[in-house]
């Protein structure tokens, strides 16, 4: 698909900003994309397919055009009726707890970053209610040891914890879960209030969890004196099954290729990859138990002869042999790594990356497009490098 450029402008009217190619599956997609990256996919995508949302009748439009629409409105309702039946299974988990949980008003949220839904719960229910979730297979978004995590819902008022579907087969999306009780349960100072990468850096057992209040001035004293420790490794919210097929298929893969995925996770991508094209796979993680975790895959998929997994830092990772780069980021690393990996790469070789919050890329892509599978959607960027 021809490279486009992302609309300057956005407004309520959908019709409005097709006006000027009202037929055109590329002008459709590109509506859709930027509605993806504003977090308004579901709404635009039902406007779109309503009888006068692209201004004429149904017949006279592009078919592709309306093709994209409907399956993304589709996988926005499939994402909706996950969110309701997780909420649902974590009322019921809270309420065998002996814990009452609310659901404010209008329910599940529409899909943004990741189908999901809010819950109330008391102040002094926090603890159960957490913990019911934990032992039922929620994580929370960051790896906290028993005293970060207990800091955290002592000094903060909700906590975002994810459900994650198995990495194979055809799994959905994760499902996030906002947990809110309303006021921290301990007053502490602002200054004192341990920021996310300061409790990701602090292990400590549940006791002792004030220390982790400690936390937050000792690593502004570190900074100062050019000793800060490394960045803590940041969320994992894996690649949604469905999607990673569709995201290989971009780069088309071959038996003697070579993928990279920097920041693997628990190994899916670079599984699917071997099993599905006999290419090989290297993948870099720096948290080790999800370095642990994509080693296990490998073994369990017969493919570790062909999948090694590093315990590393992506910035150091060597790409001089790669054929292919997959890249799963927060968008600010992404556009901070994104250059490097691709001055590093051999020429021709494939970048692959993608991402439903806007990705904003400081080298424009070879292809932009939505990939749509299930109840998955996401905006997919593909560079090569020169």
């Amino acid at each position: 698909m021809a490279r486009v450029r992302r609309a300057a402008t956005k407004t309520s009217n959908p019709s409005a900003e097709v006006a000027a190619d009202p037929l055109g599956r590329d002008a459709i997609e590109r509506l859709l994309r930027d509605a993806l990256d504003g977090q308004r996919v579901a709404e635009v995508a039902a406007d779109l397919l309503r009888p006068a949302g692209l201004g004429r009748d149904a017949a006279a439009l592009d078919p592709g055009a309306v093709a994209l629409a409907r399956s993304v409105a589709a996988a926005c309702d499939a994402a909706a009726v996950q969110a309701t039946a997780a909420r649902d299974r974590c009322v019921a988990t809270l309420r065998a707890a002996g814990v009452a949980a609310r659901s404010p008003e209008p329910g599940p949220l529409a899909p943004r970053q990741l189908p999901g839904f809010e819950l109330e719960v008391d102040p002094g229910d926090v603890d159960a209610a957490v913990g019911a979730l934990l032992d039922t297979g929620h994580r929370t978004l960051l790896r906290h040891s028993p005293g970060a995590l207990r800091a955290h819902l002592r000094t903060r008022a909700e906590l975002a914890l994810v459900s994650d579907p198995d990495g194979d087969g055809d799994g959905g999306p994760a499902t996030r879960l906002v947990v809110r009780w309303g006021a921290p349960l301990r007053r502490v100072p602002g200054v004192l209030v341990p920021t996310d990468a300061d409790l990701a850096a602090v292990h400590l057992p549940a006791r002792a969890w004030p220390l982790a209040c400690a936390v937050r001035p000792l690593r502004a004293v570190a900074r100062r004196l050019g000793r800060a420790s490394p960045r803590p490794a940041g969320p994992f919210l894996g690649t949604p099954p469905q999607l990673v097929g569709p995201l290989l298929s971009l780069v088309g893969l071959t038996e003697g290729d070579l993928l990279v995925d920097l920041g693997c996770g628990d190994g899916r991508v670079l599984v699917a990859a071997a099993t599905g094209t006999g290419c090989r796979a290297r993948g870099v993680e720096r948290d080790p138990a999800l370095v642990d975790a994509a080693r296990r895959r490998a073994r369990a998929a017969g493919v570790d002869d062909r999948v090694e997994v590093r315990h590393g830092d992506v910035e150091g990772t060597e790409l001089t042999d790669a054929t292919a780069v997959f890249l799963f980021l927060p968008p600010a690393l992404l556009r901070r790594f994104l250059p490097v990996v691709l001055s590093r790469l051999p020429p021709g070789a494939a970048v692959v990356a993608h991402e439903q919050l806007a990705l904003d890329p400081p080298v424009a892509p070879e292809r932009d497009e939505l990939v749509v599978a299930g109840a998955s959607i996401t905006r997919a960027m593909v560079w090569r490098a020169g």
